[in-house]
């Protein structure tokens, strides 16, 4: 059912660099990770060449929709509420800022509005560690414990695992699509290769962990 509900679309990774893609009769949706080299010396008929023969042999994947993404990371703020709790209380106990009983909805609007150094800088060291679970999992293994939980995981260009300094620019890009009031994430569920706006930014996708089958490739990107 959750295959079914991402909805995404075929796209080569190759193509969605050139932004010419072609879409399939198929409802679901494959990526060609085409793991071509890095741009190297030599003519651009050799180079074009070289790309033909890569694409030819190039597995597909299915690229993650929004609900899928959605659960990821909804399992991702379950790992790491507990730590940024922890440092929250710790941070409005040292501001001396109100916290327990005294602390409810009234007393946060308060905080948002004139909580000064102390509020803000609780706020910051948040989402300083929220970012940091994210790039260090993404770096080293390609996905986050929500990610792979859900089967998916995180490329670049090349159908790699992202660079350390493309993980640190998406994580960056994400902190704009939240504070562009969520739309940068909402694009993903508009967007037909399944990216948001951090997406796009870094140059990365979100895959399905496993390659699509050859057979079911086959009848995917078959003509009407």
């Amino acid at each position: 059912m959750a295959d079914e509900r991402d909805k995404s679309e075929s796209i080569d990774l190759q193509e969605a660099v050139a932004r010419s893609m072609s879409e399939p009769e198929s409802g679901k949706a494959t990526v060609q990770v085409v793991k071509r080299e890095r741009p190297a010396a030599g003519s651009e008929r050799e180079r074009g060449r070289a790309r033909a023969d890569e694409d030819s042999d190039a597995p597909r994947v299915y690229v993650v929709g929004v609900w899928r993404r959605a659960a990821a990371g909804l399992v991702d703020l379950a790992c790491v509420s507990p730590v940024l709790l922890l440092a929250a209380w710790l941070a409005l106990r040292v501001a001396r800022l109100p916290i327990g009983e005294r602390f409810g909805p009234e007393t946060l609007i308060e905080l948002l509005l004139w909580g000064g150094a102390g509020f803000y800088g609780t706020l910051a060291l948040c989402i300083a560690i929220a970012l940091l679970y994210a790039l260090i999992f993404v770096a080293l293994t390609g996905r986050t414990p929500g990610l792979r939980l859900l089967g998916a995981r995180v490329i670049n260009v090349y159908g790699e695992r992202p660079e350390w300094w493309r993980v640190v620019l998406r994580c960056l890009a994400m902190m704009l699509s939240v504070a562009l009031a969520g739309l940068g994430l909402l694009w993903i569920g508009f967007d037909r290769e399944k990216r948001g706006l951090h997406d796009w930014i870094a140059g990365t996708y979100v895959i399905r962990a496993r390659p699509a089958p050859r057979a079911a490739v086959a009848r995917s990107t078959a003509p009407a």
